[in-house]
């Protein structure tokens, strides 16, 4: 399975090129929202999805670029598995905090640096 991650900043970017790698092979696509530095749209960044999805909000501890409150992020991810997302990936640290929901599955991530 090909698997991409896309980390734009903006969402215009990150759709367009969603659209270009599902046409061009991609099987399953990681969206990095830690990279978005405005209001997260999950709406419009989940529409018309082609292939599966995988939501990624990382910390910079753990080798993201999430600047705002813990809570605004946790609510993200949780906003995600609410919306039917196929993939959501969490750090083990949080993992028990965010319950199981619907068909998305799980990605339970130790980072290490």
């Amino acid at each position: 399975m090909l698997c991409v991650t896309i980390a734009r900043s903006r969402h215009k970017a990150m759709i367009a090129e969603f659209k270009h790698l599902a046409e061009n092979g991609a099987e399953l696509i990681e969206m990095r929202l830690d990279y978005i530095g405005r209001h997260i749209d999950l709406t419009r960044l989940l529409a018309d999805r082609s292939c599966p999805v995988v939501v990624t909000c990382r910390r910079r501890e753990d080798g993201g670029r999430w600047e705002k409150s813990e809570e605004e992020r946790l609510m993200i991810l949780r906003s995600a598995i609410a919306s039917g997302v196929d993939f959501v990936d969490l750090e083990e640290d949080i993992a028990d905090s965010i319950p199981r929901y619907g068909q998305t599955k799980r990605i339970v991530s130790l980072h290490n640096f």
